[in-house]
């Protein structure tokens, strides 16, 4: 079974299959033996998935260290030119992203750390990264992390990231954020523009600045939402518990429609709380 695993996150490495992917086939291999058969997981996380989850870091670890070869630590800053678009892919560390005057910059070190420049697109391959990148404004990013902790700051992105158990931080961003993970806790502050997060069992806290539209979902986290005053919004909510923390100045929201709206919010939560207050 250990085999089956670790063709499994190869894949995962190699950007074969994406994060959930990767659970549902480590959840199958790993019940396959005993049952015979795969059952869809319950909402909350199975305590024997968890286990995995700790151990993907080292395995990719081993998969992308033999990837890489001889490539050794990566360090200091570097000017990549005419670069609009980022991919990373890092197993452990903390990457920063934020703002450039002109290029894209790489400052920081990476073990191994190999980059790629094609088609204006700046390929970064990581397993220890600890680097800021200071990307061009209106560009896109791509993110596919294990535990790598990631944090964004005033940026203007149409970017996706998938995670397995990092935490991840946005403040005073705009722009597009598709953000999903499995286990790692998502935190927005000050979002403009449009935010879809999804987590399986990490907790999602927002704070919306402005107009856009942002959706929320959670298998067994908890859930915060600061809206703004001032607007107007649509709100649709989606938790099997009653006693949803709502002030009563959004119960009117619950009937606007999301074309009229200003801000459309959309919370979902299976076994979590959903707080949400107006700042």
């Amino acid at each position: 079974m250990g085999e089956e695993i670790t063709r499994i996150l190869k894949l995962l490495e190699n950007g074969k299959i994406n994060s959930e992917e990767a659970e549902r086939l480590i959840k199958a291999v790993s019940e396959k033996k005993t049952k015979g058969f795969y059952i869809s997981a319950p909402p909350k996380i199975p305590k024997e998935f968890m286990m995995k989850v700790e151990m993907i870091p080292e395995q990719i670890g081993k998969a992308v260290s033999a990837a890489f070869g001889s490539v050794g630590t990566s360090g200091g800053k570097k000017t990549f030119h005419g670069v609009d678009n980022l991919f990373i892919k890092a197993v452990n560390g903390d990457v920063q992203l934020i703002p450039s005057d002109g290029e894209t910059i790489i400052d920081g070190t990476g073990w191994p750390m190999r980059t790629i420049v094609e088609d204006n697109i700046l390929n970064i391959d990581s397993i220890n990264a600890n680097f800021t990148a200071y990307v061009k404004p209106r560009s896109t990013a791509s993110l596919n992390l294990v535990s790598t902790d990631l944090k964004a700051k005033k940026l203007d992105l149409e970017t996706s990231i998938e995670s397995v158990s990092g935490n991840i931080f946005i403040e005073k961003c705009s722009g597009r954020w598709d953000i999903r993970s499995i286990s790692g806790n998502i935190e927005l502050i000050g979002i403009t523009g449009i935010a879809s997060l999804e987590t399986k069992s990490g907790n999602i806290s927002m704070e919306i600045e402005s107009k856009g539209r942002y959706i929320c979902k959670t298998l067994s986290g908890n859930m915060d939402v600061v809206v703004p005053k001032g607007y107007v919004v649509s709100l649709k909510l989606d938790s099997p518990f009653e006693d949803v923390d709502l002030p009563e100045e959004l119960e009117f929201a619950k009937e606007v429609k999301p074309e009229n709206a200003d801000i459309i919010i959309e919370l979902y939560n299976k076994n979590g709380y959903i707080n949400v207050t107006i700042k």
